[in-house]
């Protein structure tokens, strides 16, 4: 079973790979500025997928608390 730690450490890895494409990201639409658009339609997609796992995993443990933490933290800063 995974603990506390392990999470932490896991979603500090995402963060850094996540960090690294959003630089590439920008990068790229600096050199290339005619993909923008592309390149905004692939962030979108991944969030997208990322937020309807997140919901699945929700409901499917019937735990909307870290949504509702997170929901709260992007509309209010806090």
């Amino acid at each position: 079973m995974i603990n506390r730690e392990q999470v932490e450490s896991n979603l500090n890895e995402i963060l850094a790979v996540l960090k690294k494409n959003m630089t590439e990201s920008f990068e790229h639409i600096d050199k290339n500025p005619k993909d923008s658009k592309e390149m905004i339609a692939i962030w979108k997609d991944f969030a997208n997928k990322f937020m309807k796992e997140f919901i699945r995993l929700s409901e499917k443990y019937n735990n909307k608390d870290i949504a509702k933490a997170i929901g709260k933290m992007i509309m209010f800063g806090r």
